[in-house]
């Protein structure tokens, strides 16, 4: 059984990536993916920037885009890879164009 503390996990995946270590690898991706929040996603997107891990981006934008405890406005979000604010605002748009479609089509058939 394997034991993955969100503290070390980034350093954990950077040694399984060098000592070519496939299953730790998936592994601490899927932690960081699981545990992905409000507190540490700035961080994440920034090391998934720097060890180019396209996978995280999508991750973090959906993260970020469905978040009520992230808040575009905050200085925090400033410090995002331009990418990964560029996927969230793409997804933040399709959502309120789905919830928009829902509202109208709710009201006819009012």
């Amino acid at each position: 059984k394997l034991i993955i503390q969100e503290g070390f996990v980034i350093e954990l995946y950077e040694l399984a990536k060098k000592y070519m270590m496939p299953d730790l690898v998936f592994h601490c991706k899927e932690f960081l993916k699981r545990n992905l929040n409000s507190f540490n996603f700035v961080e994440v997107g920034l090391w998934a920037e720097k060890v180019n891990l396209e996978e995280m981006f999508e991750t973090i934008a959906d993260f970020c885009a469905k978040s009520e405890d992230v808040d575009m406005e905050s200085d925090s979000f400033d410090f995002l890879p331009p990418s990964i604010v560029r996927k969230t605002i793409s997804k933040m748009k399709r959502e309120v164009h789905h919830w928009k479609k829902k509202a109208i089509d709710k009201s006819e058939q009012l």
